[in-house]
């Protein structure tokens, strides 16, 4: 089962990704998230065109090593990938 809104794919459920919040729309966005949690995915919000389902931004939840953020992170341990301690 993929998590979707409508018809459009949001990230693939066999990799573990899942959406437990409703789409939210703003003036021609719609707003939707999913989660990896406990599966060592990268969570993101992301806003879709609501008449062509295409991807107008997308922001992680956890910064990549090495991007703005990371460095807030535990040093020499796997947190970052985890999005926890």
């Amino acid at each position: 089962m993929a998590a979707c809104a409508g018809s459009v794919e949001l990230a693939d459920g066999k990799l573990g990704y899942f959406a437990t919040m409703a789409p939210l729309v703003v003036r021609d966005h719609v707003v939707v998230g999913v989660s990896g949690d406990v599966t060592d995915v990268r969570g993101f919000l992301e806003s879709v065109d609501p008449e062509t389902g295409a991807i107008q931004w997308r922001w992680y939840t956890t910064p990549e090593p090495g991007e703005p953020g990371s460095e807030t992170w535990p040093k020499d341990t796997d947190a970052i990938h985890h999005g926890a301690v």
